[in-house]
């Protein structure tokens, strides 16, 4: 009964932590001080599952600890959190300096904690986070330990997730905020360039055209060497400035998809001078305008992050297009990153074409490691693909 009672406390502080925070770090805090108390252990970290990036990440502990949230991250299934986040199973390790799946990080000062007990958050089968408890000094009695974490680890399973989302939610529509003003601005940017075209270029041309023309036409009943010299430079300025609208006009939408469509067009794109070996996989098929448009300016951004970053031998490219939608695979053997920092304001040519991916509701995914280059896959919905 004593046991029960003092369960019952500690789900009620449980609880009570949830109900009080407002975001995922102070829920997680809040919990982990609970934990501690009631299990009689030296620290307690609270990890969030991310399985779109495919990581785990710290988001709140005891202190000191807690001043590294937001800075500690593993793969699922890298060190005993993510071998609890990647199967779901509690973890029991009364020694973790001779259990396998252990991960030494410097920051966590794991040589001040011998025993660890790491349960699952779960949202029904779904794992969402990963309570980490450790001791200082070995423990003997690991079975109530785990049962009573277990218990709060399903309760703060859906609290965590909420608040999660909610937060999620926040930093996706400032992402869009500003993604929107990037556009505006490039959108300004550009409207100021097109301006500039035609009063510099298509604007001074013609009004050149127009003086030469009046000066043949004076020199028509006068001096006829005169006349076929203003028309002769009258047709140089023509043309000059034929070339420069239509060189305003390839700017605003590449020609070579109007002309010979997505797969040559990449194709194109891709036959870069300077010893990059690419490989262009591609379904011929047309699609909708606005669709090759934006897979046409993805490509343009990661074959510019290629070279200028990635000091890669080869890129491969590969779209294919199916019932469900459009599939554009690109992939390089260059140095890599690590792909948990690909949200950072460091990375934003990434946003930028997450941002464009988002816009028609499709979906983009990294995957990248140091020395072992980089994949990035759009998925695009269904789309119509005309008959042209």
């Amino acid at each position: 009964m004593a046991n029960q009672i003092d369960q019952l406390h500690l789900l009620r502080a449980v609880a009570s932590a949830t109900a009080e925070a407002s975001d995922p770090p102070q829920v997680a805090r809040a919990v982990a001080e609970v934990v501690v108390k009631a299990v009689g252990a030296d620290v307690c970290f609270v990890h969030m599952v991310d399985l779109e990036r495919r990581r785990i990440s710290l988001i709140g502990a005891t202190p000191p600890f807690d001043l590294l949230t937001g800075n500690i991250e593993l793969a699922i299934g890298d060190g005993v959190a993510g071998w609890v986040a990647q199967t779901g199973e509690v973890a029991i390790v009364p020694d973790k300096w001779k259990d396998s799946r252990y991960r030494y990080i410097p920051e966590l000062k794991g040589e001040n904690f011998v025993s660890l007990v790491s349960v699952p958050m779960k949202r029904g089968a779904a794992v969402v986070g990963v309570l980490n408890v450790h001791w200082a000094k070995e423990l003997t009695d690991f079975d109530e330990v785990a049962e009573i974490l277990s218990v709060v680890g399903s309760l703060l399973a859906p609290s965590l997730e909420s608040t999660a989302l909610l937060d999620r939610l926040a930093k996706r529509e400032h992402e869009l905020a500003r993604f929107a003003q990037v556009t505006i601005d490039s959108q300004e940017s550009e409207r100021k360039r097109i301006a500039t075209d035609l009063h510099d270029g298509i604007g001074q041309g013609l009004l050149s055209l127009l003086f030469h023309l009046d000066a043949a036409e004076g020199a028509a009943f006068d001096d006829p060497l005169v006349v076929i010299s203003e028309i002769s430079r009258a047709k140089e300025l023509a043309n000059a400035t034929l070339e420069g609208a239509r060189d305003s006009i390839r700017r605003l939408r590449p020609g070579v998809l109007d002309d010979l469509g997505l797969r040559s067009a990449l194709e194109s794109l891709f036959r870069v001078p300077g010893g990059l070996i690419s490989n262009v996989d591609v379904d011929d098929v047309r699609l909708e305008s606005h669709l090759e448009i934006a897979i046409f300016r993805v490509c343009q951004e990661a074959l510019s992050n290629v070279l200028k970053h990635s000091h890669a031998i080869s890129v491969a490219v590969k779209l294919r297009v199916a019932d469900d939608g459009v599939t554009l695979s690109i992939s390089d053997d260059g140095d890599g990153f690590d792909s948990g920092l690909a949200s950072s304001e460091d990375h934003f040519g990434l946003l930028g074409m997450r941002e464009r991916v988002e816009l028609f509701g499709g979906k983009f995914d990294i995957y990248s490691k140091l020395g072992f280059g980089t994949r990035l896959t759009f998925k695009f919905p269904n789309q119509a693909i005309t008959d042209s």
